[in-house]
């Protein structure tokens, strides 16, 4: 073995010791670590188990420094490890650990394990629930970046990402009183469990803001930090379990806005660009509020994740937005069911859901985690509904405009020049498919859609009907027998006794003899 190496193993002992001096019962966590040095460099590995302590600060008493050059083996641990010399002839360092940090190695009975005993030997890691990031917000970036291409590459080239961090700080600073450690060493160690919990390497500060009555936190984002900002006596109001939900979810808008290099930073960038320019309409004014009502769920989700407890993230909602210091969760949710018993509901706010579909969805993600997104859905976005598109459904509607001409127009005989050059109005690249398309799935999309929108498709239907004067009756029919299959019929045949002023009995007629009129057609027109 070589001599820096021997030395290492040596240097790993001293360091063992200090550990477990200073680790105790505090630090529920398995913790192995590998030092060794070649010339004047000091590499570590460290593979951690997720536990209370952020923090193991160690000292060798007896090993000199060998050098000041101190390096942390990125391709081993890359940004897991931060170390600094607090003294010339002691070595002193202090290294955080993160749950994410994966094992590297360790120092086992004077040697490094090899592959294979690393393989039989490893436990799994018990690191802090993953990141889980809402369907939504995930949909939203991949059509920004996708249809918005170019106004994507605009603003991740310009995000405003450092600037103005030391005007945030300042405002922080006169508008709240800043909590130390050193004064609120309880509150403090909640912070560290929640940061533990979720796996963040940041530094948080925690701060009580002047002149406020009602409760309430919020979060103040800066590349690297978080700075959580209590408003009113939300200390003296909640226990130390709710008081944990609560730094959770306000932390959780940090890890949001920090994850993926901060893309979801972006995103709200554009959306809220958007909505500042003059030729906004409501499509984006509805993607920013679905947008935020989506996150403030994910939020809660996370305080769910981490404490473990459905009772403390609901009865923490309720103290906030009622003030009350005595609540209970399970009672909320049984009143949350109760409204929810009364019919399908959906959000009417604006930047947070209703506190009794917050209720719900913390239910449904602890009971029913798999199943619950269809329901979240319809609690934020409600049903198919033309008045209250956002990008994303906007873009859903014009798929399903594709798809539904593309079914109709799937005869032959209707793909009359007239015919494909109104359809091409629609869409430049129109094109009736290749085979014929299954029914099932339009069908299904349709029957979301509300009264309106149906309406479009009628209208829409109606278009093509009339388009071609030489076809006579026959894409009457074969509209007739579309929207039967596709359950429409009832709506498509008021519209048209009403805009073609068709009498009851011809359109009856029409109707009866719907099939026989395409057939027929199918032999004349081809």
């Amino acid at each position: 073995m070589p001599a820096g190496l021997l030395a290492g193993h040596r240097y790993c002992n001293s360091v063992s010791d200090s550990f477990k001096s200073y680790g105790g019962s505090a630090v529920r966590r398995r913790i192995s670590i590998f030092i060794w040095y070649i010339g004047a460099d000091i590499a570590l590995a460290v593979s951690c188990r997720r536990g209370d302590a952020q923090e193991i600060v160690f000292r060798s008493r007896n090993v000199p420094v060998i050098a000041w050059n101190l390096t942390v083996s990125r391709v081993l641990c890359p940004s897991a490890l931060h170390i600094r010399v607090l003294s010339s002839d002691r070595f002193s360092g202090r290294i955080r650990l993160l749950p994410s940090v994966q094992a590297v190695g360790r120092y086992h009975a004077g040697t490094m394990e090899s592959e294979s005993e690393k393989s039989q030997n490893r436990q799994p890691q018990d690191i802090g629930p993953a990141v889980v990031v809402p369907a939504y917000h995930q949909s939203l970036l991949n059509y920004l970046k996708k249809d918005e291409a170019e106004l994507w590459q605009w603003f991740s080239s310009h995000c405003v990402r450092t600037e103005g961090a030391e005007t945030v700080r300042l405002e922080l600073l006169k508008t709240a009183y800043r909590i130390g450690r050193d004064t609120a060493a309880e509150l403090y160690s909640l912070v560290d469990v929640a940061v533990d919990g979720m796996g963040l390497s940041c530094p948080v500060t925690v701060y009580q803001a002047q002149n406020a009555t009602g409760l309430n936190a919020s979060l103040a984002w800066l590349p690297h930090e978080a700075h959580v900002v209590f408003h009113g006596p939300v200390q003296e109001s909640l226990t130390n379990d709710e008081l944990l939900a609560l730094l959770v979810h306000e932390l959780a808008h940090h890890e949001l806005l920090s994850i993926q290099d901060s893309e979801f930073l972006i995103v709200e960038q554009i959306l809220t660009a958007m909505i500042a320019d003059a030729a906004a309409d409501n499509p984006h004014d509805r993607t920013l509020r679905n947008y935020h009502l989506y996150t403030e769920l994910h939020c809660d989700r996370r305080a769910l994740q981490v404490t473990d407890s459905l009772e403390s993230c609901v009865s923490m909602l309720v103290k906030m937005e009622t003030g009350l210091k005595d609540v209970s969760g399970a009672a909320y949710i049984e009143q949350a069911n109760e409204v929810l018993a009364t019919g399908p509901t959906s959000s009417d706010g604006v930047t947070h859901p209703e506190m009794f579909i917050r209720a719900k969805a913390l239910q449904l993600w602890r009971d029913e985690p798999t199943h619950s997104g269809r329901t979240l859905q319809s609690f934020v976005e409600g049903p198919l509904a033309l008045r209250h598109m956002d990008l994303l459904r906007q873009r859903r509607v014009t798929e399903l405009t594709m798809t539904f001409l593309q079914r109709y127009l799937r005869h032959e005989w209707l793909q009359t020049d007239l015919v494909m050059g109104h359809a091409k109005r629609f869409f430049g690249d129109f094109c009736p498919p290749d085979t014929d398309t299954d029914a099932t799935a339009l069908n299904t999309s349709l029957s979301e859609c509300d009264a309106q929108l149906r309406s479009y498709f009628c209208y829409l239907l109606l278009d093509f009907v009339t388009c071609d004067a030489d076809l006579e009756e026959a894409p009457l029919a074969a509209a007739i027998l579309f929207v039967q299959k596709v359950g429409m019929a009832d709506q498509f045949r008021v519209l048209v006794r009403k805009e073609l002023k068709l009498s009851k009995r011809l359109l009856q007629k029409v109707e009866k003899d719907a099939a026989k009129i395409v057939r027929q057609a199918e032999k004349e027109f081809v």
